[in-house]
């Protein structure tokens, strides 16, 4: 919603805003995504085993 306000107060454009925040919002389930997935292959604080 931030990015949808920034991005009409510097354009006066709701549709450019509009599109901005979608594009935020897609681009970040995307990187979220992938960042979760890279950590899993990270070892730290994993015992192997735990019993």
């Amino acid at each position: 919603m931030a990015t949808i306000i920034i991005v009409y107060l510097l354009t006066d454009n709701f549709g450019i805003a509009t599109a901005a925040g979608l594009v935020e919002v897609v681009t970040k389930l995307i990187i979220y995504y992938l960042h979760e997935r890279a950590w899993i292959h990270v070892p730290w604080g994993i015992k192997k085993n735990a019993r």
